[in-house]
């Protein structure tokens, strides 16, 4: 009788081998591997579809926003109620109008969406932030308020990076209170893109 047979005539569990530990790691990590593809996929794709795309439709529903270009993601591609919002060009013949009116359309776009948080960043540096709340309503105006308005008032609703307030609200007359609400919407657009894309030491876009 065979060695590997039992008495019965049953094949010995010892002939039924298993395959060796060496190849069971490799299989292991090729599963593992593919999983951690898998799933890398199913973030990028869920980013590109529900933050991206709606931007990407903006910029090109609009002739007039060719002249910026932005890409949007979740915040660490997980975190789903922050929003970053990364501008990567500016023409040269792009005005400050023209990134708000592309930012406001953009909040119209995902206006409903339940967001804590929308982070204003330029080629990928964080410059400032906003809350979610203040997002929706910059979204749910676009069609009502005037652009001037909220030029004005927009400053005063980020917070930088480290958290403080840079811009406060002034009193006096109108048209001086008006100049300086102005002069400071430039200075957040300078900050937030201005000084990485153009040269400021002349007149102010």
């Amino acid at each position: 009788m065979n060695e590997l047979t039992s008495l019965t005539g049953e094949p010995n569990e010892a002939s039924q081998t298993s395959p060796p530990m060496h190849v069971k790691r490799r299989l292991g990590l090729l599963l593992a591997l593919l999983l951690l593809i898998t799933s890398g996929f199913g973030v990028w794709l869920y980013n590109n579809v529900i933050a991206n795309k709606p931007l990407q439709r903006v910029l090109s529903a609009d002739q007039r926003n060719t002249v910026v270009k932005a890409h949007a993601h979740f915040d660490g591609w997980l975190d789903v109620h922050t929003l970053v919002f990364n501008i990567d060009d500016v023409s040269g013949e792009a005005r400050r109008a023209d990134v708000l009116r592309v930012f406001l359309q953009y909040a119209q776009a995902m206006k409903e969406q339940r967001l804590k948080k929308v982070v204003l960043a330029c080629k990928g540096t964080r410059k400032f932030e906003m809350s979610g709340a203040y997002f929706k309503q910059l979204g749910s105006e676009y069609d009502t308020q005037n652009p001037i308005y909220t030029m004005r008032t927009l400053p005063l609703n980020v917070t930088a990076m480290d958290g403080s307030h840079p811009y406060s609200a002034y009193e006096g007359g109108i048209f001086a209170v008006l100049a300086k609400e102005m002069e400071q919407f430039g200075d957040f657009s300078d900050r937030w893109y201005g000084r990485d894309f153009f040269d400021l030491s002349g007149a102010g876009k």
